[in-house]
């Protein structure tokens, strides 16, 4: 279950696949980024270009459910990692609470993760362990498109 959106919870971004992981890892200008979001690990592939909204959802449970149910029950898709990159170097202004985008689960030392924006004291891109539970204290991203992908 899931709480109502708030309008100041909704962005548009761009995407097009011609920038690489490591240089939007730069362009967010972080206190902190993990060694891992490397182009070989988060590839990005070219693409037409193609305009989407990126909603944080406010979870009302705890727990390690899957964090798609809720994004399917408000028709939102999984975000890409282009889509994490990009939010995050765009959006550098935002101060909030964590933000969980749970994008294809990248899979390292035996675990999959998906990937953390910390926004509240410190911009911080990190690994989230993809198995752990997440509660109210965190937002996570899903995202509608609105042009071909």
């Amino acid at each position: 279950m899931q709480k109502n959106q708030s309008a100041d919870r909704v962005f548009q971004i761009t995407c097009d696949g011609t920038i690489g992981a490591s240089e939007w890892v730069r362009r967010g200008c972080y206190d902190y980024a993990d060694q891992a979001f490397t182009d070989e690990l988060f590839p990005i592939q070219a693409h037409p270009k193609a305009i989407r909204t990126v909603e944080l959802v406010e979870l009302d449970w705890s727990g390690s459910y899957s964090l798609c149910v809720p994004l399917r029950r408000l028709g939102l898709a999984l975000p890409t990692h282009e889509d994490t990159f990009i939010f995050g170097a765009t959006h550098r202004e935002l101060k909030t609470r964590p933000i969980i985008f749970p994008h294809q689960e990248v899979r390292l030392v035996g675990c999959d993760f998906s990937t953390m924006i910390c926004t509240r004291h410190r911009r911080e891109l990190l690994l989230h362990l993809a198995s752990n539970a997440v509660d109210s204290h965190y937002f996570i991203a899903g995202v509608r498109e609105e042009g071909a992908r």
